[in-house]
């Protein structure tokens, strides 16, 4: 991504995670507004196609769809190529309008979404929901911080929690105090309206190793994949952690 902060390129993404990593499944899911030309979407299909390995890696087809609160940005996946980028109207970039109209075009495309960054500005104040293409939050971010409910124990960090109160909240923090804090956005509002959602946690920019995606699954295929995700076999780790029921 353009605000990557020191990612690395594309393609040592994908070497990383699958060669050095031995991770079992990625997504990549660069901003709308990098994937809109219908070059760089392809570039990035492309890319995800050169590192599927049968039994053995799964590359998602995926973007993050980037729209504010209270909308938010959900990251996009798709189980096969060819799905059309989805763009943003004005009235939906500021809440005029809600997510129905996502829904709908992940409904035709055989696509799901997950909630990202729920308890910020770029957060979802969760006014919509569709179990069938959305079952899944991110429940932590490993560049950011918990979205479980505010104030929630911190797990592992990149840095240092914020301690000087002489000193501005970042943005990055879930705390009261921050400027981009979004109380209705947290995971636990969700669960307080009634929906049903499983946990991830991924890592946005430059955590490696603190932010796990787990899913519960009986093959390693994209269809079983996304069998599991659908069903919320799924469970958020932030260390190597192996659940066995």
């Amino acid at each position: 991504s353009v605000d990557g902060n020191n990612d690395g390129s594309l393609l040592d993404a994908y070497r990383y995670a699958r060669d050095a990593a031995a991770l079992d499944f990625l997504g990549i899911t660069d901003h709308t507004d990098a994937v809109e030309d219908p070059y760089a979407w392809w570039r990035s299909q492309k890319m995800a196609d050169l590192f599927q390995k049968k039994n053995s890696f799964v590359s998602f087809y995926g973007y993050e769809r980037s729209v504010e609160y209270p909308n938010g940005h959900r990251n996009v996946f798709f189980a096969k190529r060819g799905a059309r980028i989805l763009p943003i109207g004005a009235f939906e970039q500021v809440g005029v309008e809600g997510s129905g109209g996502l829904y709908w075009y992940l409904r035709r495309a055989n696509g799901f979404s997950i909630p990202h960054t729920t308890g910020r500005t770029s957060g979802t104040d969760w006014r919509d929901y569709d179990p069938n293409v959305e079952s899944l939050l991110e429940i932590f971010q490993g560049m950011r911080d918990s979205y479980e409910y505010p104030e929630a124990p911190r797990p592992k960090r990149l840095w240092s929690p914020w301690l000087d109160p002489s000193k501005p909240v970042p943005r990055a923090s879930s705390s009261e105090n921050s400027p981009s804090f979004r109380r209705l956005g947290f995971a636990r509002n969700a669960l307080e309206k009634g929906y049903k959602l499983g946990f991830i946690a991924s890592s946005d920019h430059i955590s490696t190793h603190i932010s796990y995606a787990c899913l519960i699954a009986e093959r390693l295929t994209t269809e079983s994949l996304v069998e599991d995700i659908m069903a919320r076999r799924a469970y958020a780790a932030t260390d190597n952690i192996i659940l066995d029921v």
